[in-house]
C-alpha cells in the first residue's frame, strides 16, 4: 500500500519491533480495571543490569533529571524502601490459626517452603508418595477398626473375638486401590506391588501371633501449646498391658534403624497430646516402616518433650512475625513441591 494512504504513523524496519512492544504494553494497561502495577528488577539473569522501561518515560512516570537506571529514584521504589506500605501490604496476608506436625516440618525445612504451602496456599502436584501413603493409612484403618470395638468390650470382661487374616487385609486394599491420578502407568503398577508387599510383611510380623488392644484409630485432636491451637491425627494407640500406652505411626518411607532427634518429633508431640489431652501414660512410642517390616520402638525424654515444646514456641513466633526468608539446601530443594517457581532453589 503506497505510503500516503496510510494514516497510522509510518514505522521504520528498525522501530517495528519497538513498536510491537509499545502496543501490547498498551494493551496490557488498559486491561486494568481497578488498579494497576509495574514492577521492575535490576537482575533478570543477563549478564548486566536492567534499566526501568523507556515506556515509563512516555507515560511520565520518570523522575526529570533522575539517572533511569537507578530505580530508587522513582516514588513507588521508594514507598517501598521505606516499609510503610510494605508493612500494610503483610498485615493483610492471612496467617492460620491452628498449626500442625506437617507445618512444623514444612518450615523447619524452609520457611520459603512454608509460605508457599500454607499461607499463599499454591497448589501442588500430587505426587505418588502421597497417593501411597493414603492407601495405606486407609486401608489399614478398615482393617483394625473392629478391633476398637473389642477393646472397649474388654473393659466389661468380655473375651476378643478377633479372627483377622491376611487375605481380608489385602482385599480391602485392593477395594482401596484406585488406577487413577498416578504418574504413570509402570508407577502405579510399582505402587500396586509395593502396597501388597508391605501389607502382607505388617500382617505376618505384628499380627499373627498376637492382636494388639488398640483404643484408638485416626485420632483426630486439638490441643494449646504455649496458648497455641495445635491440630492432628494419631495413627494408632495401643493399650499395653500394664495399662500404659505405645503410639505408633506408620512409615511408608525409607526404614531407618537409629533415630535422631528430628526423626522423633512427630511422635513426641503425639505423646504431648496423649498424656495432656487424653490423660494417658505413654510408655513407648513406635514407627511401624512397612517397606521391610520392621518396627523401631524408644521412650521418650523429658527434656525432649521440653526442647519441642520450646521450637513449636518459636517456629510459630517467627511465622508470626512473617519471617518467610528462604534457607536452601539441595537436599531439601530436590523434594520440595514449589522448586519449579522457587529463584532460591538449589538443584
Amino acid at each position: 500500500m503506497p505510503d500516503a494512504l496510510v494514516k497510522e504513523k509510518i514505522i521504520s524496519d528498525n522501530d517495528i519491533h519497538l513498536e510491537e512492544e509499545r502496543r501490547l504494553f498498551y494493551v496490557a494497561l488498559t486491561r486494568a480495571k481497578d488498579e494497576l502495577y509495574l514492577t521492575a528488577a535490576r537482575d533478570y539473569g543477563g549478564a548486566r543490569e536492567k534499566k526501568p522501561s523507556k515506556f515509563l518515560a512516555e507515560m511520565g512516570l520518570e523522575i526529570e533529571g533522575a539517572d533511569s537506571s537507578k530505580l530508587e529514584d522513582f516514588d513507588l521504589i521508594k514507598d517501598l524502601a521505606d516499609g510503610v506500605k510494605a508493612l500494610e501490604t503483610i498485615a493483610r496476608i492471612s496467617l492460620p490459626t491452628k498449626f500442625s506436625f506437617s507445618q512444623f516440618a514444612a518450615y523447619a525445612a524452609c520457611p520459603l517452603q512454608y509460605k508457599f504451602a500454607f499461607i499463599l496456599k499454591i497448589p501442588a502436584v500430587t505426587k505418588n508418595q502421597f497417593i501411597f501413603g493414603q492407601l495405606i493409612h486407609h486401608s489399614l484403618y478398615q482393617f483394625l477398626l473392629p478391633l476398637i470395638s473389642e477393646a472397649q468390650a474388654s473393659l466389661f470382661g468380655e473375651k476378643s473375638k478377633s479372627n483377622l487374616s491376611k487375605k481380608q487385609l489385602l482385599d480391602i486394599y485392593e477395594t482401596n486401590f484406585t488406577p487413577d491420578n498416578w504418574e504413570s502407568e509402570a508407577d502405579r503398577d510399582k505402587y500396586h506391588q509395593e502396597g501388597r508387599k508391605n501389607l502382607g510383611l505388617l500382617f505376618d510380623n505384628f499380627l499373627t501371633t498376637e492382636t494388639p488392644t488398640i483404643l484408638f484409630l485416626e485420632k483426630s485432636f486439638t490441643i494449646k501449646i504455649n496458648q497455641e491451637v495445635v491440630k492432628g491425627t494419631i495413627d494408632r494407640i495401643d493399650k499395653l498391658p500394664d495399662g500404659t500406652v505405645e503410639i505408633a505411626d506408620y512409615k511408608t518411607g525409607n526404614p531407618k534403624e537409629k533415630l535422631a532427634y528430628e526423626d522423633k518429633k512427630q511422635l513426641l508431640l503425639y505423646q504431648i497430646v496423649a498424656e495432656e489431652l487424653l490423660n494417658l501414660k505413654v510408655s513407648a512410642l513406635a514407627f511401624y516402616y512397612l517397606r521391610n517390616g520392621s518396627k523401631v520402638t524408644f521412650v521418650a525424654k523429658d527434656k525432649e518433650l521440653e526442647k519441642l515444646k520450646l521450637e513449636i514456641r518459636e517456629i510459630i513466633k517467627s511465622i508470626k512475625a512473617h519471617n518467610f526468608a528462604p534457607t536452601p539446601e539441595e537436599h531439601v530443594c530436590k523434594f520440595c513441591d514449589f522448586n519449579s517457581i522457587c529463584e532460591f532453589r538449589k538443584v
